[in-house]
């Protein structure tokens, strides 16, 4: 499975100011996470170790209870205006696999990662069904 995510503009140099979140950062769309996060995945059963899966474990996000996900991988990314929360989760009742991703981008304000971190807990809490 090959993942493709969208470009992004090289950032500007130290110094010369905030870039704007809307031309770079991440533009990978939820569907594109998904992938590369499946793609991670496969990787990991290929080489037969936990390498990959053990790294995306690593800083697991948010707390969820390990008896509703056996395996919670996390990616995610904050500056002031952009939060994106994404986890690889595994079903402990049944094994199955779940992709949940999360993100906000304010031009203006900062984002309020309590919040954006409540909706994350949320959206896993929806994928446990």
């Amino acid at each position: 499975m090959t993942c493709v995510l969208s470009p992004t503009s090289p950032r500007p140099p130290p110094g010369t100011g905030p870039s704007p979140s809307t031309r770079i950062e991440w533009f990978a769309s939820p569907a594109d996470v998904c992938r590369a996060f499946a793609s991670l995945e496969k990787l990991a059963e290929a080489l037969t170790g936990a390498t990959v899966s053990s790294i995306l474990a690593m800083n697991p996000g948010v707390m969820l209870d390990r008896r509703v996900f056996s395996y919670v991988g996390y990616k995610g990314g904050s500056e002031p205006g952009v939060l994106t929360l994404a986890g690889l989760l595994r079903r402990a009742v049944d094994g199955q696999w779940v992709v949940v991703t999360v993100g906000f981008a304010d031009p203006v304000n900062p984002i309020d990662e309590t919040a954006g971190t409540y909706y994350a807990i949320a959206a896993a809490q929806m994928a446990a069904r």
